[in-house]
């Protein structure tokens, strides 16, 4: 079979344009809101999992996998700020648990020093904090409550996060994995594009390449 220089070139640029296409589409998929506190290697691996374990054969389920990611992502996220925002707060209810054990026995710079020595990384500081406040009945599982109340609007803020995040989850898997999916026809993990008229030319582009050799 043969086949003439114009239809060589035009040939030549819609190949072209697929893969700026693909590249644009790459850059979409690829791109994500990590904080700066976060692994992007990390969210890249579990995005790559995902993308192995999923069924994809459209570009919605691609956009579905990304969504499946982030949603993910983010519920790690908000556990790991509640739990920081718990422990944030514990030099302050320590400093409020001392304050009826004192009471007037103690200026308002020894309790917060007291409070910021237990907390302290210095191991014999800390000890002798750790003794005064068992001895005036003040446990570490009491201060992480009363931290807990203090930080209850952010925890809970971040609990509805957390909880429209699994509802998107739950979506998402069910898109990608319900009965439905097996009605479909299992077309190969698009990597590229998914349009498909592109993908068609593609074909037609192979076929005419191997009648060359």
């Amino acid at each position: 079979m043969t086949i003439g220089m114009g239809m060589v070139s035009k040939i030549a640029k819609r190949k072209e344009r697929l893969a700026r296409r693909a590249a644009h589409l790459e850059t979409f998929f690829s791109s994500t809101r990590v904080l700066g506190s976060e692994n992007i290697r990390q969210y890249n691996a579990l995005y790559k999992t995902l993308k192995k374990e999923m069924p994809m054969s459209s570009l919605m389920d691609r956009v579905r996998v990304k969504q499946l990611t982030d949603s993910i992502w983010l519920v790690q996220r908000t556990l790991r700020l509640q739990a920081g925002a718990i422990e944030g707060a514990q030099v302050e209810a320590l400093i409020k648990l001392l304050m009826p054990k004192f009471g007037n026995f103690l200026d308002d710079d020894k309790r917060n020093q007291i409070a910021i020595d237990y907390f302290s990384g210095a191991e014999d500081v800390q000890r002798k904090a750790t003794r005064v406040a068992e001895k005036l009945g003040i446990t570490r599982d009491m201060i992480e409550a009363f931290a807990l109340e203090l930080q209850s609007p952010t925890v809970m803020a971040l609990d509805k996060m957390r909880a429209r995040c699994e509802h998107s989850i739950d979506q998402a898997e069910k898109k990608l994995t319900g009965p439905t999916r097996k009605k479909r026809n299992k077309a190969p993990h698009d990597q590229t594009i998914v349009d498909e008229e592109d993908a068609k030319f593609e074909t037609r582009t192979s076929h005419t390449k191997d009648s060359w050799n």
